[in-house]
């Protein structure tokens, strides 16, 4: 993370590898999964009423690699994958409230859209349609502590609507470390 005074920017980076089960009528299947990804989120604090209130507009982009690698699955079917390479754009706005003792409860609104992020899949050489997420909508609330100058966490819940639909909460810690 970087700062200057109101304004922020962030970049992370990320991969891993995955072992895969998947359980299906015709049996179980192994697989092999390799990821990896970087994204970057910038925005910048509008902060009233001497900081108590921030409104945070702030705009995440990243780029992700999927590899599953091939493998004949319970079916006996082959299943081919090229990687995957998505682009996902999301502006967004948060508004924060600064309380005592370092709480911040935020509520937040996103539209996230996916750019090149069609999978080709073919099994036995028949070529499976495009799988995809179409454009959607991301809003939530949740509430950050703030412990000193290096530690912080939060946890939120979400709701989506569009291309994607669904519920989900998040929690996370937050070590800073070096200067």
């Amino acid at each position: 993370m970087a700062y200057k005074n109101n304004f922020f920017t962030g970049l992370t980076a990320n991969v891993s590898s995955n072992g895969c089960e998947a359980n299906t009528m015709y049996g179980s299947e192994n697989f092999g999964m390799f990821m990896t990804g970087v994204a970057s989120k910038t925005g910048y604090n509008f902060e009233l009423n001497e900081g108590r209130f921030i409104i945070q507009p702030n705009y995440l982009m990243s780029y992700t690699l999927v590899n599953t690698f091939n493998y004949k699955n319970a079916a006996n079917v082959y299943i081919d994958t090229a990687p995957l390479q998505a682009m996902q754009v999301a502006p967004g706005v948060q508004l924060f409230g600064n309380l005592k003792n370092h709480w911040q409860p935020y509520i937040s609104a996103y539209f996230v859209w996916n750019i090149a992020d069609k999978a080709k899949i073919t099994a036995n050489d028949i070529t499976i349609p495009a799988l995809s997420v179409k454009p959607f909508v991301l809003y939530g609330a949740g509430i950050r502590k703030i412990w000193g100058e290096r530690f912080s966490g939060f946890t939120q819940t979400y709701v989506t609507h569009g291309g994607r639909n669904g519920v989900g909460i998040n929690f996370a810690l937050r070590v800073k470390v070096g200067k």
